[in-house]
């Protein structure tokens, strides 16, 4: 497309284009978008088959009474663990620690620390997803 000057009485030049797009240029650009559409369409219908897995509750509980003002704390693997930085459980009583995620990790392994700084003693444990694990740890 070109653009064309013209100047007016006064001396003003103004720009027009000099031709409409031709139609058949139009309509190619309509069919492809249109192409586009579907495509995105199809892909869209694809995904919303697609059935991810049902989140399931992973419960830890842990009994132990630790001592007023102490926190019970869990670090591992699955379900947003890490063993570099302990998660803190929620205190349910006297003696009873939780923990709940709805993680689709099928493994987690973890470990009790008191007040993120001592671990358990034994070995880590591990809970598989859905289920709910009741340990004992001891410091």
């Amino acid at each position: 497309m070109k653009k064309k000057t013209t100047t007016n009485g006064n001396g003003i030049k103004k720009a027009t284009l000099a031709k409409a797009p031709k139609e058949s240029l139009v309509k190619s650009v309509a069919k492809k978008v249109e192409a586009a559409a579907k495509r995105v369409e199809t892909a869209a219908k694809t995904v919303a088959k697609k059935k991810l897995p049902a989140p399931s509750v992973t419960t830890l509980i842990a009994t132990a009474d630790i001592g007023w003002g102490n926190q019970l704390y869990l670090r591992g693997e699955g379900g947003g663990l890490s063993w570099e930085t302990g998660v803190p459980m929620t205190c349910n009583g006297a003696d009873e620690w939780v923990w709940v995620t709805t993680s689709n990790d099928p493994i987690f392994q973890f470990k009790f620390m008191l007040n993120d700084k001592f671990w358990s003693l034994g070995e880590n444990m591990v809970a598989s997803r859905g289920e709910t694990n009741r340990s004992y740890p001891a410091f």
